[in-house]
Formats: C-alpha cells, sequence, structure tokens
C-alpha cells in the first residue's frame, strides 16, 4: 500500500453462487440499498470524489443503472453494476472485490474455469501464455481472435470499462484473473476459440477444467519447461558486458530491503560496473520508504516523492484503521494514529514541504543508471519513478507507468 495514497477495496458480503452452480437472487430494493451504501461510503471517506466525474453525471449513471435493474436480479448482473459505477470514480487503486464466496466455489471445483493462460492484450488480440486444457492444442504466442463469438478487442473493451485508472493498467487488472472475469461475466464453456498461428487461421472448442487441474497442470508445465513463479522481491545481478541489473519487483519489508541495499552497493564499490539498471517494470508498489532508500543510494540531490496529501476523516476510515491496528503496527501508530482524535468530515491537508537525501552515503553510486519502467510500474513504484524523472536523477527507459502522477 502507498504510504500516502488512500483506497477502496469493497467487497459485496454476498454469495455468488450456491453449491449447485445456480446463482443467488437479489430483489431490486436490496440492490439499490447497496447502490445507496457505496455512494454514501465514498462520498465519506474521498476527499474529492468527483474529481474524474462531475457529481451529476454520477448521479445520472447511477439513476440510468437503477432504472435498467430487473425485479430479481443476480449477483454477476449486480456485480456488473457496481463495477460500472466504482469505474466511473476513475481511480486504479479502487475496485469492487470478488465475493469470498465464489473464491471459496472456484476452490471446491463447483465453478469450472477457462484453461487458457493469457500474457497480454497487443491493442488487437489475446496472446496465449499456456493452454492448460486436456488437449492443449494453443501454443505460447498464439493469437486469440475471438471467444464465443466476440472479438478480443470487444471483450477487452467491455472487461476493462469495469475498472478505473489508465487503459493498460485495466487491461491488465482484467488479465490478472482472466477466467474469474469469463466466471462473472457469464461466458461459459464450451469455448469456442478463433485463432491465427504464424498467419493461418484456426477454431477449436475448449472445455473448462477445476482449479485443482489447472494448478497441478500448471505445476507440471513448469517443471517440464523448467519455469520458476516464486520471485524475490529483489534480486542483483551483473550482465555480461559488466553492467548491474537490480530487478526492484516488489515494495516490501524495508529492513530486508536496507540489508540487501548494503549487500548490493558493496559490491558494486568493491568491483565496480559500467552501468546500472534498476528494472520497475514488475513493480505494483507497496511502502514508499523502500523508494526513498534506493534513491539515497544512488543520487545526492535532495528531493521528495510528493507534493502533499488530503485526508478526509471518516468513521467508516477510523473503524478500518482500528482493525488493522490489531495486527498491523503501522496502524498503530503515526498519522493512523492521529487520524483517530480528529473530527468526522474534516479534511486533513498535509503539505510536503521538506525534501529527502543529499545526505552522505560511502556506497552511493555515481555512475550511469537506467531505470525501466512498463504498465505495471504502479502506485509507490510509480511515485518512484517519477521522483527520479523529475529530479533528473537517472534516465528513464520503456513504457507508460500504470497510473499518471497526480
Amino acid at each position: 500500500m502507498v504510504k500516502y495514497i488512500l483506497f477502496i477495496s469493497l467487497l459485496l458480503p454476498v454469495t455468488l453462487f450456491s453449491q449447485t452452480g445456480t446463482e443467488k437472487i437479489f430483489s431490486r430494493q436490496q440492490i439499490k440499498d447497496d447502490i445507496s451504501f457505496l455512494v454514501k461510503t465514498v462520498e465519506n471517506v474521498h476527499p474529492n470524489p468527483y474529481h474524474a466525474i462531475t457529481k451529476e453525471k454520477f448521479t445520472l449513471l447511477t439513476d440510468s443503472i437503477i432504472k435498467s435493474l430487473k425485479e430479481n436480479t443476480t449477483l454477476s448482473e449486480a456485480w456488473v453494476c457496481f463495477s460500472k459505477m466504482m469505474a466511473a470514480y476513475n481511480e486504479g487503486h479502487s475496485s469492487i472485490g470478488y465475493p469470498t464466496e465464489l473464491q471459496q466455489q472456484i476452490q471446491a471445483g463447483t465453478i469450472q474455469l477457462f484453461p487458457v493462460l493469457i500474457k497480454e492484450f497487443n491493442g488487437e488480440n489475446l496472446v496465449v501464455r499456456y493452454d492448460l486444457s486436456m488437449d492443449s492444442v494453443l501454443k505460447t504466442g498464439d493469437l486469440i481472435t475471438h471467444i464465443n463469438g466476440q472479438s478480443a478487442g470487444q471483450l477487452l473493451a467491455t472487461l476493462n470499462s469495469l475498472y478505473g485508472g489508465l487503459p493498460t493498467w485495466r487491461n491488465i487488472q482484467v488479465l490478472r484473473d482472466f477466467a474469474g472475469q469469463l466466471v462473472l461475466h457469464t461466458i461459459q464453456a464450451p469455448y469456442r476459440i478463433r485463432y491465427t498461428r504464424a498467419g493461418v487461421k484456426k477454431e477449436i472448442t475448449i472445455q473448462p477444467v477445476s482449479l485443482a487441474d489447472l494448478q497441478s497442470r500448471a505445476t507440471e508445465f513448469r517443471k517440464q519447461n523448467s519455469i520458476t513463479t516464486t520471485l524475490a522481491n529483489y534480486t542483483f545481478q551483473r550482465t555480461e558486458e559488466n553492467i548491474g541489473y537490480l530487478n526492484f519487483r516488489s515494495m516490501k519489508d524495508l529492513p530486508v530491503f536496507s540489508r540487501f541495499l548494503d549487500s548490493v552497493f558493496t559490491a558494486i564499490k568493491e568491483n565496480p560496473v559500467e552501468g546500472l539498471i534498476i528494472d520497475l517494470r514488475q513493480n505494483s508498489g507497496g511502502n514508499s520508504a523502500l523508494g526513498d532508500k534506493l534513491i539515497g543510494y544512488i543520487s545526492d540531490k535532495p528531493f521528495r516523492m510528493g507534493g502533499g496529501v488530503k485526508w478526509k476523516i471518516s468513521d467508516e476510515y477510523k473503524t478500518f484503521i482500528q482493525e488493522q491496528a490489531k495486527t498491523n503496527a503501522v496502524y498503530a501508530s503515526g498519522s493512523f494514529k492521529q487520524y483517530l482524535n480528529k473530527t468526522t468530515g474534516d479534511i486533513i491537508i498535509e503539505i510536503e514541504s521538506s525534501t529527502h537525501g543529499g545526505g552522505k552515503n560511502k556506497l552511493r553510486y555515481s555512475g550511469k543508471i537506467g531505470v525501466l519502467t512498463g504498465p505495471n510500474t504502479f502506485s509507490s513504484a510509480n511515485m518512484l519513478s517519477n521522483a527520479i524523472k523529475d529530479y533528473q536523477l537517472a534516465t528513464i527507459i520503456g513504457e507508460a507507468t500504470g497510473e499518471a502522477p497526480n
């Protein structure tokens, strides 16, 4: 979680499917009440929820969704309605989560899944990573053009319209659990797949598989192809050209990261590299203090990660802090502790005027540095790459990050 960014992940407290696979039904009034609850909660906790859409337009959207409701609504239909509303706020950190019961039924095998893992959407087609179906006809790199008659482009447009943030980030959210997305949108088996391989058009029908079978086949596939899936949060190696390559995948565990940096930059000092690459392309964020720490090893320039923060005081977030503080010491101290003593409804505005960095560091590297970014560079990692660019601490190389800095 970003140190200074508040976000909402709303889990609907209802059951998606019964054990027989039949969806639970809710009345129109129940859904209307939940919609009112969602809107009220967002307005209570967010200092400016209508920064991307006017309140008038959002109200029109809400009214149109309510008018479209049937007297009896399945939860998957309701999930789409709620997701449309949350997407209208257009924040990459905010989305409607899956009901826990759905995950439980997938784990139990009651609901079976689309068995093809998707690597990416190339703007027109879905690129196959692995086919874990019984026959495994699809090969890595095949381009899926249609699923059950829908073009890949149409399908992605529908799915990513239910998420906020930049288009590339929305695609990432969809493809992160593509099989689950198809379940929620009732895109059911058998899956009629149209695809191309080396320019040749082909068709195939694929049956769903249980999660247990999917996991078993994935494990076997990784063994056969020597694929490693457990990746450390941060690693360092030297290329054949003696370029240092620091892959910074996740901003977790500051003490461990501090020891890691000491080790890496001690090795670089004792055996210099010709240049240093810092890879943030797989880093979706975490604790921004790790970014502060890293910059101290590559630059002596003063910098700051952000210009400030606005917090709206709400009873909902006070309850959240109190619950989190039971198991997470971060929420039991500092700004979070002060938050609990503030008046509900007030807005705290904190201006970050002081800068970090500029101190002495005997291990600091002063050579050429390139920082790699991409659509997965998000949240605190986005803050880090933005600070590096704003203060010209290194050269940024790659694709746009997953969100736009404010």
